[in-house]
């Protein structure tokens, strides 16, 4: 049986590497008693996947993780079973049976939308129009190049075509984050009515993949101000499909 689980992370859990999120969740499954399906060969090993490697210190309610089972299991009562395991910054959502056909997760995700929002006592952007300025930014440049880091070095890049929305707005005109699994306000970020916070979906997967970081960045640079040294990024869904056909992975 081919299950696709919806998980989200956050608290002192966005401090976890991915490997270390992989073998937290191999102990998951063996202490809910999940008969999970393993590899075969000489080091067998459970049957996992994650669809994109969340980075230390990145909060998320949009992760996923395909597996596999021996047997057909009861979806509620594995979630169940599995939340009963977990720490606190951990939980299962949601989870679906895939077909035979179902491409994997790490295979099909193309663009991940985020939250991002700034430093506590942030200043830089207190005078800054951000619903103006960030459609100045998006929609009136053909291009937006970027110094971006490659295996073989650095170069220059038009990242605009692997941007597909960018919205800036204050905390208290923010009607998205009323959406949210996960309470992201914090005692160290930006939390106040008049805070700045923006929403942004990027490419994401093994071929164009866009940090939101590179996206603030090139804005800070477009407004010609000093970019802001810490910013706190929350994760919130991951799609597969084309740009403007985006389907979400999970349910």
């Amino acid at each position: 049986m081919k299950i696709r689980l919806r998980f989200s992370k956050f608290g002192t859990m966005k401090y976890i590497g991915h490997l270390d999120m992989l073998r937290y969740f191999q102990k998951a499954f063996r202490r809910a008693k999940v008969p999970m399906k393993y590899s075969e060969g000489f080091n067998p090993h459970p049957i996992m996947s994650f669809a994109s490697p969340l980075g230390v210190g990145v909060t998320s309610e949009g992760e996923y993780m395909d597996i596999e089972t021996k047997v057909d299991v009861d979806l509620d009562a594995m979630i169940s079973d599995l939340n009963k395991e977990m720490v606190e910054g951990t939980n299962v959502l949601s989870a679906k049976v895939l077909d035979d056909h179902t491409k994997k997760a790490m295979a099909a995700v193309s663009c991940a939308k985020y939250v991002v929002f700034l430093k506590k006592n942030s200043q830089v952007l207190s005078e800054v129009d951000l619903e103006k300025a960030t459609r100045e930014f998006y929609d009136n440049q053909n291009e937006i190049v970027v110094l971006k880091k490659t295996k073989k070095g650095e170069k220059e890049v038009d990242i605009k075509p692997y941007i597909f929305m960018f919205e800036g707005t204050r905390f208290q005109n923010a009607s998205f984050l009323k959406d949210l699994c996960v309470d992201i306000k914090d005692e160290e970020f930006c939390c106040n009515d008049d805070d700045p916070v923006f929403l942004l979906q990027v490419s994401t997967g093994s071929n164009d993949n866009i940090k939101p970081e590179l996206v603030m960045k090139a804005f800070y640079e477009y407004l010609q101000l000093e970019e802001e040294a810490v910013i706190a990024i929350h994760r919130v869904e991951l799609y597969q499909g084309e740009k403007n056909q985006f389907e979400s992975l999970g349910v």
